[in-house]
């Protein structure tokens, strides 16, 4: 979305259940180049266990998407990846449910 607001609808933000120290997201949006190893750090978030990134994105953008712990060890969905859209989703445990974790 637009650099004036952070939280802007089109952007797409990811809660992430981890107990990694160094939590990572290594992404490729609508398709583009991916990030450079091992990714963009995610930051605490105000929920226990979870860490969170936000990508700013335009409407209707894709983003596929693995995480890893920073020193090679990954979640890639069993090798299938993670594929996320615009608005706000939480991933615990292998599955994407829409919204904050619960």
């Amino acid at each position: 979305g637009s650099h004036m607001a952070s939280g802007d609808a089109t952007d797409i933000t990811i809660y992430y259940k981890t107990g990694w120290t160094h939590p990572h997201i290594h992404y490729s949006l609508n398709q583009g180049a991916w990030t450079t190893l091992p990714g963009v750090p995610l930051t605490k978030s105000e929920y226990e266990g979870y860490v969170k990134v936000t990508i700013e994105a335009e409407e209707g953008s894709q983003l596929r998407a693995a995480f890893n712990n920073g020193s090679g060890q990954w979640d890639n969905n069993q090798g299938r990846d993670y594929d996320f859209s615009s608005g706000v989703h939480t991933l615990a445990d292998g599955r994407i449910l829409s919204g904050t974790p619960k």
